[in-house]
């Protein structure tokens, strides 16, 4: 059965031959799925081995698609523009309320890095320790055969508070730490108090407020007293432990040489 289709798009098995110019048709329907010629035969001048597909037609289709990735595009394009928006009006916002809320004490303390004024940097970290040294020593790094300064940055918030940071080397590069920087060893000595102030007692923040002839608050060091007497009696249970367990070993090795 040999199947073409029509200028118009149907799909037609060939009867046969009219004359030199003209064919009989039969057009081919879909029934339950399967393909079966039906109605009057009918008489065409042209065929196709494929569907045909019109100028118009497929000029519709490009102009569709072309639409279609032209719309994309836009909604994108607004998409990206809204955030671009909504991103503007949070640094609006956030410089807003850092105008607004501008601590002198940040152009102050800018002023005195600038100035020399600052001659300790407390440094405190997150295990409850601290550390006092020099500015000059603390600020400077050793890049290769020469000294440089390190990159140092005030970070600022919203609310108005601020803090210092600094970074391994000059370029910015390595680890970032933050300091506060201190006009004498006693202010240093003061807030490094109040830092630990906030934790329960370590072996360093005695020895650093004993050190220092700092207060120490009694209920915290009973609490650390505890708790150090309770780890050491657990290593004393444990090696009393071990040692039952040597001199038992002890005792059957003599027991087992004894009978020889």
């Amino acid at each position: 059965m040999d199947t073409k289709y029509t200028n118009d798009g149907k799909k037609v098995i060939v009867v046969g031959k009219l004359n030199n110019q003209e064919t009989i048709v039969q057009e081919v329907f879909v029934v339950n799925g399967n393909e079966i010629p039906s109605g009057e035969n009918f008489v065409v001048k042209s065929l196709h081995d494929a569907p045909a597909v019109s100028w118009k037609e497929k000029e519709i289709e490009r102009l569709e698609i072309a639409y279609v990735n032209a719309q994309k595009k836009t909604e994108q394009e607004i998409s990206r523009m809204r955030d671009i928006q909504e991103r503007a009006k949070q640094v609006y916002a956030g410089c807003a309320a850092i105008i607004k809320n501008t601590n002198p004490e940040m152009f102050e303390s800018v002023r005195k890095m600038i100035g020399g004024d600052y001659k300790f940097v407390l440094i405190c970290s997150k295990y409850s320790k601290v550390e006092i040294l020099p500015i000059d020593n603390y600020l400077v790094t050793k890049d290769g055969y020469d000294f440089s300064l390190r990159l140092m940055s005030i970070y600022g918030k919203s609310d108005g508070d601020f803090s210092w940071n600094i970074n391994s080397y000059r370029d910015g590069s390595g680890g970032r730490s933050s300091f506060i920087p201190c006009e004498t060893k006693e202010e240093a000595i003061q807030k490094a108090f109040e830092f630990l102030e906030t934790f329960e007692y370590t072996k360093h923040s005695l020895d650093f407020l004993r050190e220092n002839n700092l207060l120490v608050d009694k209920e915290k060091l009973n609490t650390y007293i505890n708790a150090q007497e309770k780890n050491i009696n657990n290593s004393i249970d444990r090696s009393q432990k071990d040692i039952e367990k040597l001199n038992a070993s002890l005792k059957e090795l003599k027991a087992e040489w004894s009978k020889t």
